[in-house]
């Protein structure tokens, strides 16, 4: 086979892990906004509580992703993937059958649990696993799934519940993730010396590719808990990129009511919303092309800066004209988290070591990011405005700089590799 064309199987990995963070933010976040008021026009459940359930399951996910970072070491990101999707389609089905309060928070717990098997977690190594030097496009491509959720997903549930109604619209989404664990057994492959080719296809010999694939079978990992825990890296990443988060999270979702506030009809701001998250699909290569160019701490610089001037624009309200220029850069920024926090991981641990040393970076990330609701909730209870919230975000982004202009040594030993440095 030739070996160019041979690689095209790893460039499917991207496409796998994209639709695959595509199914976890879809069913986990952006679902939500058709779920929740769906679920209170048929069967009269609170706002507050269904919100309640939400919560508390993204708390759920900080030990789910330290979990299912174990089982990824254990397993591979591929059986632990079937697993989660077969059990995801099954609570998906018994999801749209629930009318209490009591039944929707144990399927949104299990959904919320059941993503990192699916997205994240497992999706970060597969691509980690693949690529080495070109990490930053792969990140970039992978990762366009997640503003592909929030512009495509709430449509097409609305679509389904609105014709078909709840139990019919949840057992067609059910099906649709099943269906995806088969596909999963059929196409991936949780590492390029499996399939005997190579990360980001570098020139081996077979012989090297044999005692590669020999090495990531029989790695035992070199960054136990009690020793990350110890790791100045290992922290200014956890700290650095879970602020980062929190500007985002911060931003994004009060976005519509802040247009709102603005004088924006509901209808327009969430048109607005779905147009940043169209515009994020690019923005997610435009930051692997930059972490690709410039490296991944310059790119995370450079993303720190420009949610700076998207969160300047709403604090100072802009209006009019100058309203898309605020959504291009909300939307450019949408794309560049999910792929520049993993691709950092990386870059300065390795691919033999991501799902071990991800286990504790990504727990600590997950326990930050909903500080950004804190945050953007009391500014706005104690002023009545989010002014006081967007110029907290834009101290944090200025947090977020310093903390990862820090990170410096790197413990990846991949890149000393000749074939693929």
């Amino acid at each position: 086979m030739d070996k160019k064309k041979s690689f095209a199987l790893g460039w499917s990995m991207l496409g796998h892990s994209a639709l695959m963070y595509f199914i976890a933010a879809a069913f986990a976040a952006d679902g939500l906004n058709i779920v929740i008021p769906s679920f209170e026009t048929a069967y009269a459940l609170t706002r507050k509580d269904m919100n309640l359930a939400a919560a508390g399951g993204a708390w759920l996910s900080v030990i789910a992703a330290f979990l299912f970072a174990w089982l990824v070491m254990k397993k591979g990101p591929k059986k632990v993937t079937i697993a989660s999707l077969l059990i995801m389609g099954a609570v998906v089905v018994a999801f749209g059958n629930v009318t209490t309060i009591a039944g929707f928070a144990v399927c949104l717990f299990a959904i919320s649990f059941l993503v990192n098997g699916i997205g994240w977690t497992t999706t970060n190594t597969l691509v980690s696993n693949w690529f080495v030097k070109k990490r930053g496009i792969a990140f970039g491509i992978s990762t366009m799934g997640l503003p592909l959720a929030t512009a495509a997903f709430v449509p097409i549930a609305n679509i389904l519940i609105q014709r078909y109604g709840i139990p019919k619209a949840f057992l067609v989404m059910g099906i649709g993730v099943l269906i995806l664990a088969p596909v999963t057994f059929f196409w991936v492959k949780d590492t390029p010396e499996e399939a005997g080719l190579t990360p980001d296809n570098a020139d081996m010999s077979p012989e090297e590719v044999s005692r590669m694939r020999a090495e990531m079978a029989s790695h035992e990992s070199q960054w136990p808990i009690g020793k990350l825990l110890r790791n100045r890296e290992a922290w200014l990443i956890s700290i650095g990129y879970g602020l980062l988060f929190v500007v985002t999270v911060g931003i994004v979702t009060q976005l519509v009511p802040r247009l709102t506030d603005l004088g924006y009809s509901t209808n327009q701001a969430v048109l607005y919303l779905s147009l940043a998250a169209y515009i994020g699909i690019p923005g997610s290569y435009i930051w692997g092309w930059l972490d690709q160019k410039f490296g991944i701490r310059i790119a995370s610089i450079i993303y720190c800066v420009w949610y700076m001037l998207a969160t300047i624009l709403l604090l100072v309200g802009s209006s009019g004209p100058l309203t898309f220029v605020t959504i291009f850069i909300t939307g450019i920024a949408l794309g560049g988290i999910g792929n520049l926090y993993p691709s950092m991981v990386a870059y300065t641990f390795g691919r033999h070591e991501f799902a071990s040393v991800n286990r504790m970076i990504n727990v600590i990330v997950s326990s930050i990011r909903p500080l950004g609701f804190a945050v953007m909730g009391i500014a706005y209870g104690a002023t009545n405005s989010y002014d006081a919230g967007y110029m907290i975000l834009i101290g944090v982004a200025v947090v977020t700089i310093l903390l990862i202009s820090m990170v410096k040594k790197t413990y990846n030993p991949d890149l000393k590799i000749g074939g693929i440095s």
